[in-house]
């Protein structure tokens, strides 16, 4: 797929493409095409930017974004639309990024998006939070009665490209990636197919966990992420020895599939909703053999309360780096399962200090409902435990995750 701007020979599909989408009528259609011809009439003019993405010589879908006038730094997303002959295929979120990646080189602060209610808070809203997003206003009965206006908005905070990655990579390099494997495996011994020849990661970020399964002995790897970034890196530690793909997780099916999965590092919860780990829990199944099993680090449900670890905090000295990080749950804005969450790196090196701030909305099930949503993707609940070891069942006093070990049907 090919991101590239708007041009004069661009505008015929693009207006196919918008009275094609059902969720448009003719009023809305014509706004849309009313500023692609005024970015066409003056290619200088900076208020409204798009990015269009070719399947081929197919448009599969465009985004149009613009500085906010009298702000310093924020932006609107005015318009996403994907093809329908491309849904489920992950178009919006690489406009998405696109657009990020540009607001990040361009100093913004902050991106706004409104959206209807008139779907309920359904799958546009799903999307921007799910993307990183949080709901920040809502205007009551704005487009008609019972149909309220939306906004959501993502801030960004000052960083260099591929500093995020990096961060993250430093943030994590605390953990003994060696014995985490080791109880992986042991994991697929235990509950599943014994010791797995074949492995995906899901959210692989840059692929830490995968690097040491290929050190042991030969296997099939396979990393799974959404962010290209992050593959890059994933791409420079693993070079060939991996199948590192592009996608959402809620949506791509590994073939041939494997006898263990995993996604490490509470990374599930950045689904943000019920829905959304359903979606992924049916990918994850299909994406094993039978009788493969599916491991899930989660966060345990006590933290989601006062008693619990709602704020954690740790310090990385490597290398002429010295790297601070913490998370921190908002219990006071928490909605049931839901719950916001900030985490905050800083990293200081040759004196330069840099903070990368990623504000986020979590939904963490409580063991019930894992077993429920496990059940309802066909997945058997083989082993609730409450460390990284088989050892420990997640009742024991000492727990401090919920590693949810779920086994496809023989």
């Amino acid at each position: 797929m090919r991101i590239r701007g708007l041009d004069s020979a661009s505008r015929p599909a693009l207006a196919a493409l918008l009275e094609s989408v059902q969720s448009f009528d003719a009023a809305e259609v014509l706004v849309a095409l009313e500023l692609a011809d005024a970015a066409l009439a003056d290619p200088q003019q900076p208020d409204y930017r798009f990015l269009l993405a070719w399947e081929g010589d197919a448009l599969a879908g465009y985004i149009c974004f613009g500085p906010t006038p009298m702000t310093d730094g924020t932006f609107d997303l005015y318009w996403l639309a994907t093809s329908p002959a491309f849904t489920r295929r992950g178009v919006a979120r690489r406009l998405v990024e696109a657009m990020e990646a540009q607001l990040r080189v361009d100093g913004a602060r902050m991106v706004r998006v409104e959206t209807s209610s008139r779907d309920g808070y359904g799958a546009a809203a799903a999307f921007y939070v799910a993307a990183g997003y949080e709901e920040a206003a809502r205007l009551r009965d704005f487009y008609s009665e019972g149909d309220d206006l939306i906004t959501f908005t993502r801030r960004f905070t000052e960083r260099a490209l591929g500093d995020e990655v990096e961060a993250y990579r430093l943030a994590f390099e605390y953990r003994d990636f060696a014995a985490e494997r080791d109880f992986l495996v042991a994991c697929s011994a235990r509950f599943g197919l014994g010791d797995p020849g074949r492995v995906v990661e899901w959210a692989c970020g840059p692929a830490q966990h995968l690097e040491h399964f290929g050190r042991d002995r030969e296997r099939a790897l396979v990393g799974v992420d959404r962010s290209e970034e992050m593959l890059q890196a994933a791409r420079r530690r693993l070079g060939d020895r991996a199948e590192l793909v592009l996608a959402d997780m809620c949506e791509w099916v590994v073939r041939p599939g494997a006898e263990l999965g995993f996604i490490p590092l509470s990374s599930v919860h950045m689904l943000a909703r019920a829905d959304r780990i359903a979606a992924f829990l049916d990918a994850a199944r299909r994406s094993l053999v039978p009788g493969g099993v599916m491991v899930i680090e989660a966060t345990h449900p006590r933290d989601l309360t006062p008693e619990g670890a709602w704020a954690t905090d740790w310090r990385i000295h490597e290398r002429g780096i010295e790297l601070e990080a913490r998370t921190r749950f908002d219990l006071a804005r928490r909605n049931g399962p839901q719950v916001p969450l900030t985490l905050s790196i800083r990293s200081r090196r040759d004196g330069v200090v840099r903070d990368h701030v990623r504000e986020m909305t979590w939904y963490v099930p409580d063991l019930a409902e894992w077993e429920a949503l496990a059940r309802a993707a066909g997945l058997e609940v083989a082993a609730t435990l409450g460390d990284l070891d088989v050892g420990t069942p997640f009742t024991h006093p000492t727990a401090w995750r919920l590693v949810l070990v779920l086994r496809a049907p023989k």
